[in-house]
């Protein structure tokens, strides 16, 4: 893109910009001062310590998110640590959001904004409620679909409407509540990077043992050892996949350890050395058609990486985490799915 291509496309953006604002600034001007800006919740700001339960429904989902003497934890999870920040964001959000306009209260627009009843199956929209200690509400909404043009000039809103009521609104504010449990969980669980790892073994069932090594070219990527030289890697990234298995390790559902069955006619178990001294060992099992990962131990080969494995054990050694796919696959990979026979050359 030439200078004056660039200088023409960031002129039309700011116009663009000052109208949606202009445009915005018009409307707040003929809703009139009885209903704008008057706050959704105005006592949650002086609750905020009462709050000991946030409730998320959608579709057939729920989520419930608890404050325990620990901090916050996921109920659907055993007790898993919640993600603080998110919920923490999410109830600051409620106790600061502003009505700006009213919207329709007609049941059959509610779809277009997403604010019809979040129970339904193919709903969009999913219902907040909060409660004190003694399970009192404190407050609750239908959260819809955000305003664009209120994102766009960082103000933030979204549509919501209130249960109980047809009139929906539209109101300020980052509101932002995931529907999935990895959404609330403290993710990612850790993060191992690639660079750390100075060689990997993965062991399955029936004997069969792939290992791979950091390279040395300084990029991050890893070999097969003990490769023959008949033989050649499917994919050049394969090794590299299963090197970097641990990085940002995000899980998608935590029950307690002993809950979860790993036959070990059926489990898979890694470890993975790091280069300063620190082994993580896992199990990992397929069951009811989800991944589940446990971790064994943590264990150092100097007092850094000791303390650094028993803390991360502390952590996570007392639960088993279902994982999604993308992440599992690398690490359920054979030899033969990651090596094959070379063509031999004519």
């Amino acid at each position: 893109m030439s200078k004056r291509s660039f200088n023409i496309l960031a002129v039309c953006t700011a116009i663009m910009v000052a109208a949606a604002f202009w445009a915005i600034q018009q409307e707040w001007s003929r809703w009139g001062a009885s209903e704008h800006g008057t706050k959704l919740f105005p006592e949650l700001a002086e609750s905020l310590d009462d709050i000991a339960r946030v409730r998320i429904l959608h579709r057939n989902t729920q989520i419930t998110v608890e404050r325990t003497p620990k901090g916050w934890t996921v109920a659907e999870s055993d007790g898993y640590p919640a993600n603080t920040k998110a919920i923490q964001e999410l109830l600051y959000a409620l106790s600061e959001t502003r009505r700006l306009e009213p919207k329709t209260h007609d049941p059959g627009k509610y779809a277009k904004l997403q604010v019809g009843d979040p129970t339904q199956p193919e709903s969009e929209a999913k219902q907040v409620d909060v409660f004190d200690k003694a399970g009192h509400n404190l407050a609750s909404l239908i959260l819809g679909k955000e305003n664009l043009l209120l994102q766009a000039i960082g103000e933030g809103g979204a549509y919501v409407r209130l249960p109980g009521q047809k009139q929906s609104w539209l109101v300020s504010g980052n509101l932002v509540a995931g529907t999935e449990l990895k959404d609330w969980l403290d993710n990612p669980i850790f993060d191992i990077p690639r660079q750390r790892i100075a060689r990997a073994v993965i062991t399955h069932p029936n004997g069969d043992r792939i290992v791979v090594s950091a390279s040395g070219k300084g990029d991050g990527s890893f070999v097969v050892e003990g490769m023959a030289a008949d033989e050649k890697l499917v994919s050049e990234y394969y090794p590299t996949d299963i090197g970097r298995a641990l990085e940002k390790f995000e899980v998608h559902q935590v029950r307690k350890r002993g809950d979860v069955d790993f036959r070990p006619d059926a489990t898979v178990k890694g470890e993975h050395h790091t280069g300063d001294g620190l082994t993580l060992a896992f199990d990992l099992a397929t069951i009811a058609g989800k991944d589940w990962i446990r971790f064994n131990s943590a264990e150092g080969q100097s007092a850094t990486a000791s303390a650094e494995g028993k803390k991360l054990m502390d952590r996570i050694g007392g639960w088993a985490f279902q994982i999604p796919e993308f992440e599992s696959i690398h690490i359920k990979k054979t030899r033969s799915q990651v090596i094959e026979k070379a063509k031999p050359q004519s």
